[in-house]
């Protein structure tokens, strides 16, 4: 019999890059990280720049003092937690929406060869997004940080994907390679024409015919007419730069609803109930066709703690909703089997 594994030993000294440690479920992970495994050796943890404020300064200012940290605050009292923080955290600039992650290569260069894992928490959790929001993060943000893996040295790779990419499917179902079943309706429909490095090209396609017929002139006219509309309605001028930014928003809303919508459509067709679960399996096909060494984790229902960082502990309410959904359709007894953090 194997022996249990020591997670701690296991993470005693590693260097870790992170993306998405800074989400809702990203700073969970970090925080309970840094209290349970102390002999962790550095955390390089992604942060976008937002506003003026740069990696750094974004970090300390709106994400270390976040209760999600409350108990390292207690294991390190005063200033020897941001000693800690400063010992172990490392803000770098980065972005899973640019090339190579957006990583500058002086930062490829420091961390070339020296990692022991690659970390993904990052995603788009919209359930029905415009599709071309879902493909840059899911599916191209998978190709980005595939190349930045290897960049970095073929580093191993951990990555957040969720349990629904089952799709479709009722009773039980099994965990076998994405790639031996590689969409929910594998079975009924042939896989004569399923590539998923075709389907991300194919929806690109889609991507831009939708920009493009946006632009032409009877959809610009019918956009300025109701960009129109709209500033009369509001008692605004309905020229100059008014129109033209109400303009903007009428177009933007226009390719965000289409782009939805044919989203949505291919994702049902192949299997999947939305953009989300659809994308999601693509960017778990790319990783694993990549040649990487990898693991794919499956969260379920993200809901409130359990336990860490405290009992009940929240932010915000969107991960709430299908409760408080499920409460307001008469659902008396909640579900002891969703997934706590």
């Amino acid at each position: 019999m194997s022996a249990p594994l020591d997670l701690r030993a296991q993470l005693s000294g590693a260097t870790l890059l992170v993306f998405g440690g800074t989400g809702f479920l990203g700073k969970v992970w970090v925080s309970m990280l840094l209290a349970r495994c102390p002999e962790i050796g550095r955390i390089h943890l992604v942060v976008r720049p937002k506003g003026d404020l740069n990696s750094e300064e974004r970090f300390w200012s709106e994400i270390a003092p976040s209760e999600v940290f409350d108990p390292l605050r207690s294991l390190h009292p005063g200033a020897a937690y941001e000693q800690l923080l400063r010992d172990k955290v490392d803000p770098i600039d980065g972005d899973v929406c640019r090339d190579l992650g957006g990583l500058r290569e002086s930062d490829r260069e420091r961390l070339r060869e020296r990692l022991t894992a690659v970390v993904n928490v990052a995603g788009v959790v919209d359930f029905t997004p415009p599709l071309d929001t879902a493909l840059d993060v899911n599916a191209y943000g998978m190709k980005r940080l595939v190349a930045l893996a290897k960049d970095l040295g073929d580093v191993p790779f951990l990555h957040t994907s969720t349990c629904y990419v089952a799709g479709q499917r009722t009773g039980q179902v099994d965990e076998v390679d994405p790639r031996l079943h590689p969409f929910p309706r594998f079975g009924e429909l042939e896989d004569l024409h399923w590539d998923p490095e075709r389907e991300i090209a194919e929806c690109a396609d889609i991507v831009e015919m939708v920009r493009h017929r946006a632009d032409d002139a009877f959809r610009q006219a019918d956009f300025r007419d109701e960009a129109r509309r709209t500033l009369r309605g509001k008692g605004e001028p309905e020229r100059g730069s008014a129109l033209e930014q109400e303009l903007a928003r009428v177009r933007r809303r226009y390719i965000e609803a289409e782009l939805a919508g044919v989203g949505a459509e291919r994702a049902n067709f192949w299997g999947w109930p939305n953009t989300y679960t659809y994308t999601k399996s693509l960017g778990e096909q790319v990783l694993l066709n990549s040649g990487l060494r990898c693991a794919i984790v499956r969260p379920a229902v993200v809901e409130s703690a359990l336990e860490f960082p405290r009992t009940g502990w929240n932010e915000g309410i969107t991960t709430s909703a299908p409760i408080m959904y499920l409460s307001m359709k008469g659902m008396t007894g909640m579900p002891a089997t969703a997934e706590s953090v």
